[in-house]
């Protein structure tokens, strides 16, 4: 019988007892034999003692990541707890939603500016009204007075000159009506430019303004 054949069965409690008292007289007459069993037993300790290591590193990494998991809920819990983080999130959406309709004014201002930059036209020249360019003459009526206000900037007398006018009924009203329609532009009131130039008596204007008022009413029905 080959007994270094059954070192592994001797080793891990597999012999009958017969065999096993028979291999183990082997071992006391074969010292070759005995010191195979011992190498064998140290190194199943070894294997043993390894295998236990790298289990418990697995473990404890298992552990490691269960609790930073744990650790990330816990977080998120506490933060959905306090009412200041609703409030953050809140407050972040209305900022964004307060910013988005400030841009979406301001795009629409600089159209209306846009469109009051284009149909605007300057008062008689400083020849055609006797050197005046920046200040008003005695020669000058009602109408162009208005008109010469607006184009120094100084649109609130304008504004309120054109519309005592209007009241007055004074033969001004079709200017009138146009450079309102481009006040209320530049003031940002759409429908009240629409309305102006709704009142205006294509039939009474000069070939020029009255294509001026078809093309400005065309561009804000597209608005």
């Amino acid at each position: 019988m080959d007994f270094y054949e059954y070192i592994e069965d001797y080793c891990n409690g597999f012999m009958e007892e017969s065999t096993r008292e028979a291999f183990e007289q082997a071992m006391v007459s074969d010292k070759a034999l005995a010191a195979a069993v011992s190498n064998y037993m140290e190194g199943k300790k070894i294997a043993e003692g390894l295998l236990e290591i790298d289990m418990m590193e697995t473990l404890n990494k298992l552990k490691t990541e269960k609790e930073k998991v744990g650790t990330i809920r816990s977080n998120i819990r506490e933060r959905l707890n306090q009412p200041l983080w609703f409030a953050t999130i809140a407050a972040s959406f209305l900022l964004i939603i307060v910013l988005s309709v400030i841009f979406l004014q301001h795009s629409k201002n600089n159209q209306y500016t846009q469109l009051f930059e284009k149909y605007y036209f300057e008062p008689l020249s400083s020849e055609s009204r006797g050197g005046q360019s920046e200040s008003i003459s005695q020669t000058d009526n009602p109408c162009q007075i208005a008109h010469i206000y607006l184009d120094m900037g100084k649109i609130s007398k304008a504004k309120k000159l054109y519309s005592q006018l209007l009241e007055k009924g004074e033969n001004c009203d079709q200017k009138a009506n146009y450079f309102l329609s481009l006040v209320a532009l530049q003031q940002g009131d759409m429908e009240m430019a629409k309305s102006h130039l709704m009142d205006i008596d294509l039939k009474s204007l000069d070939s020029l303004m009255n294509m001026r008022v078809k093309q400005l009413k065309i561009e804000l029905e597209g608005k």
